[in-house]
């Protein structure tokens, strides 16, 4: 019954994902669409595309630090490789399923670290959400779809829940366990101290993170990941010899972050031509520049880490035929 209700369900985003592909292509004129892509500087392309590598390297420094500091003795390889493996899936599949999948494949590499690894990815989240949710703001003025504007408030609240239970997780859970630790060992059967002793570690590693000299890399990094993305907009806008529009970037941005976030068909190649194109709708722009800029977009944040997750997968590979990469990797 479960497995039926999940197909059916899948079945419908994929319809609905069809849908928005449908509305976002209906009534172009194929031609002048052709025209328009043809028209494209080359040069701008190539920074914009180069922009997206370093926004994606970016989130791999990220993970990668917040992974050493939770205690997780990964190399560089083995975090780039599980990172794309889940970008690629997030792409691929119908379904959001590459943090799972990136936590399994890094998982397996591991002895231990579920609990870490999981928590990292959990700060990861909440971090891109809390910088989605100001932009969001700053541009409600501009969001073309009302019903989005006045659930801009509760978008807040979301996430400042999240944001305050991570915080207590990260701030308050370790005290607490310290302050009972030995109550709990005296109850706990000797056949769980394993789990006792990871739990252990778990709390360590928080008070390590809450230190300012782990936090504020992690935050300045994504505040950098964020600022990069935005200007992979406006270089896209440069190519198209368009107005390089700081809101309407941040718009773009917003707004496909909101389109794709269902995953609605594998490549979320419908909602992300549906919201692009209506993200650009309030600033006068031409709708077959519109398509044409949201096919280019689509093009360059999907296809690079589909062919970095190939790469770094055969390296990752090549690591464990040959250890010696470890130690230079």
């Amino acid at each position: 019954m479960k497995k039926t209700s999940r197909i059916i369900f899948n079945g419908i985003k994929i319809i609905l994902g069809i849908t928005l592909l449908v509305l976002s292509l209906w009534g172009i004129n194929w031609n002048s669409l052709v025209a328009t892509l043809s028209t494209i500087e080359i040069g701008w392309l190539a920074v914009a595309v180069l922009s997206v590598v370093v926004s994606l390297g970016l989130k791999v420094v990220r993970w990668h630090l917040l992974l050493r500091n939770y205690g997780i003795q990964v190399s560089f390889i083995q975090t780039a490789s599980s990172f794309f493996l889940g970008q690629a899936a997030n792409i691929i599949l119908p379904v959001r399923g590459g943090e799972v999948v990136r936590f399994g494949w890094l998982r397996s590499q591991q002895d231990r670290g579920t609990a870490e690894i999981v928590t990292t990815i959990g700060i990861e989240k909440v971090l891109d959400l809390a910088f989605f949710l100001v932009i969001s703001f700053l541009v409600t003025a501009y969001i073309p779809i009302q019903e989005i504007q006045k659930n801009t408030v509760g978008l807040a609240i979301g996430g400042a829940i999240l944001t305050i239970a991570l915080v207590a997780i990260i701030w308050l859970v370790p005290q607490i366990w310290e302050s009972n630790r030995g109550r709990i060992e005296v109850k706990v059967p000797a056949r769980f101290q394993s789990i006792l002793a990871g739990f252990d570690r778990w709390i360590s590693e928080s008070k390590l993170v809450r230190q300012p000299r782990y936090l504020f890399p992690v935050v300045g990094i994504t505040l950098l990941i964020w600022i990069v993305m935005l200007g992979t907009n406006l270089l896209l806008f440069k190519s198209f010899n368009l107005p390089t529009l700081v809101v309407a970037g941040a718009l773009v941005l917003v707004a496909i972050y909101v389109g794709v976030l269902p995953a609605l068909m594998p490549g979320n190649i419908g909602p992300f031509y549906f919201f692009a194109n209506l993200a650009l709708a309030p600033f006068g722009i031409d709708p077959q520049v519109r398509l044409a800029y949201a096919i280019l977009l689509h093009g360059i944040v999907t296809l690079p880490p589909l062919f970095l997750a190939g790469c770094f997968v055969l390296l990752s590979r090549l690591q464990v035929s040959y250890p010696g990469y470890q130690k230079t990797l």
